[in-house]
């Protein structure tokens, strides 16, 4: 999923029924935005947005791209405007989040709490979507509902058919 993500990029579905395209480039951005002395997401290195081929199989990397630590920064992705005038920000619109930020931040919720689920090693979790199934069952089958409607929904640049990773998730989730 992230493989394809960071090479062709996903339309993923907003609240307003457009598509907003998901791309290696917002990831980018987030990366050279967070450059600062304080940095809020420190996970994200230039290694996960500009892998080569061979680094995109470590498993490690995609995790860490599709983690909560990133589904908590699309918010920050900001735009600034300007007064023409006097080049100051405007007071009254100083600050708005960027088109699609919001769609972006619920796309990777929905991949992150899929992970989630799916990678449960115990039985009992501090976090409820990691749990052994069935322990948090609506929370967990509410996820789980929503990642079908994201593939459903959700389109990847370039593709008319589903890859074998999407029918592998597809797979994954009716059964339960």
């Amino acid at each position: 999923m992230c493989n394809t993500l960071l090479d062709k990029g996903f339309f993923i579905p907003a609240s307003n029924g457009s598509l907003v395209p998901l791309l290696k480039t917002d990831f980018a951005e987030i990366m050279e935005n967070d450059s600062q002395e304080y940095r809020i997401f420190h996970k994200l290195t230039a290694k996960h947005v500009h892998c080569k081929v061979s680094e995109q199989w470590q498993v490690h990397l995609a995790a860490q791209s599709l983690s909560h630590s990133t589904v908590i920064v699309f918010p920050f992705l900001v735009q600034v405007h300007q007064n023409d005038q006097r080049q100051e920000l405007d007071p009254q619109g100083v600050i708005e989040m960027k088109a699609g930020a919001k769609a972006k931040q619920d796309a990777e919720q929905r991949m992150n709490n899929w992970c989630d689920i799916m990678n449960s090693r115990q039985m009992l979790h501090t976090h409820m979507l990691s749990c052994g199934l069935g322990v948090h069952y609506h929370e967990q089958f509410a996820s789980l509902d929503e990642m079908e409607q994201f593939l459903k929904d959700f389109k990847i640049t370039g593709k008319t058919t589903e890859l074998p990773w999407q029918i592998g998730i597809h797979i994954a989730i009716n059964p339960t």
